[in-house]
């Protein structure tokens, strides 16, 4: 517990503000959903039909009737591969609502197209399966098969009647001697127990204060091991960063840039599948979003925002990319956000994410990280929000970063 206190003291000196993750991307998702597909006035009765179970299941479009948000069904899961609701939350949708809506339904076409059952050639797509009157992954209903009738049981064997067992007398009862001195043995093993529990609670009593005193010393000593151990350790993992860091820096300095580097550099990350928009009006902050691209995305691909001035957010989930995509962003000085989720990135990237102090929000959701890794983001004072879904990390390595953090949120997708 002292361990605890003193680390959680010093680390709170570090931490600086409270960010709040919004929460207003699922009502936004539905709200999209009900306008282009149960809005208009349906024209025939699988129409109708549709429309029907559509605002009756409202959220359950993706989501499984019953069971944690969390579980998506088939449609919710092809969207979760698609979107991220963190992209979608109050501050995005008052400034910018008209093009996180055609983000949207652009992703909404998309999914249309794609088969309820990616392994059976048979299986309709998911717009199709709508046009027949049926949730988007709500399987097409088989004709009902007249259920077998039972076959009739048949009638237990009377068991047989048990055999009358004779009966056996007592064993004659000793004589009145014998009982008086088992008696008298009895009455003599109870009181010296007695006057043992008696004298040993006694020594209890007075010993308490002196073996209290003497844990009390042992226990000090061992916290102090404990204590200059960890404090060693942290200084030269914090050694090893920064030189990690510097390394990284050296071996690959940011270019200088100008507004013509710039637009050179938005131009081939368009090509690429990119896609760079300013975060709001009178700001150059940029986001630079890769995981609506049809072409792969690789480290090359992502090294190209080392071109930009001033991005605040990257969005590279589900691309290719890996440790040395990581690496190469060593030296964004404002960079907030960064969803790296399905990706191939280890725990060997972590430690360069120690170079952005501003970040407030990590996705690593889907990728090989450990516990092993995740202990150097104790280096990030701002971070807020972790996402460890289907990750290595495990609840104990959690506890020991958010020790090191109190303020930080992790998403282990365990509860």
């Amino acid at each position: 517990m002292f361990v605890r206190i003193l680390l959680s003291a010093l680390m709170a000196l570090m931490t600086i503000g409270l960010l709040q993750q919004p929460a207003e991307a699922i009502p936004f998702f539905w709200e999209v959903f009900n306008e282009k597909y149960v809005a208009p006035a349906p024209k025939d009765d699988a129409g109708k039909k549709f429309v029907a179970a559509a605002q009756a299941a409202k959220c359950n479009v993706c989501h499984i009737d019953g069971q944690s948000k969390k579980e998506r069904n088939a449609y919710g899961q092809a969207m979760d591969e698609l979107l991220d609701k963190a992209n979608f939350g109050k501050d995005r949708l008052a400034k910018e609502k008209d093009a996180a809506k055609a983000e949207v339904i652009a992703v909404l076409d998309k999914i249309g197209g794609m088969k309820l059952s990616k392994d059976d050639d048979k299986s309709p797509t998911f717009a199709a399966n709508m046009a027949a009157g049926n949730l988007p992954a709500e399987a097409p209903k088989a004709e009902a098969q007249p259920e077998p009738k039972p076959e009739p049981k048949p009638e237990p064997k009377p068991e047989p009647a048990p055999a009358t067992q004779p009966t056996v007398d007592p064993a004659p009862a000793g004589s009145g001697l014998a009982m008086l001195g088992a008696a008298l043995d009895q009455i003599k093993a109870e009181s010296k127990a007695a006057i043992k529990a008696e004298a040993k609670a006694e020594l209890k009593t007075e010993l308490k204060p002196e073996v209290k005193q003497e844990l009390k010393e042992e226990l000090k000593a061992e916290v102090k091991a404990e204590l200059m151990a960890e404090m060693r350790k942290s200084l030269a993992d914090t050694v090893k960063i920064q030189f990690k860091l510097i390394a990284a820096q050296e071996a690959n300095p940011l270019p200088t840039v100008d507004d013509a580097s710039e637009a050179e550099a938005i131009k081939q990350i368009n090509a690429r599948g990119g896609r760079v928009n300013v975060l709001a009006q009178n700001t150059d902050e940029k986001v630079v979003s890769f995981h609506l691209s049809d072409k792969p995305i690789d480290d090359e691909a992502l090294a190209l925002v080392r071109g930009l001035r001033n991005v605040v957010e990257i969005n590279a989930r589900g691309t290719d990319v890996t440790d040395e995509a990581v690496k190469a962003l060593v030296g964004l000085p404002n960079l907030q956000r960064l969803n790296l989720a399905k990706t191939k990135v280890t725990d060997d990237a972590l430690i360069y994410l120690a170079a952005h102090p501003n970040l407030v929000y990590l996705n690593l959701y889907g990728t090989p990280v450990t516990d092993d890794g995740i202990g150097v983001l104790a280096n990030l004072p701002n971070l807020k929000h972790l996402y460890l879904w289907q990750t290595g990390a495990t609840q104990d390595g959690v506890a020991k970063l958010q020790a090191q953090n109190p303020g930080l949120e992790v998403n282990l997708g365990t509860e």
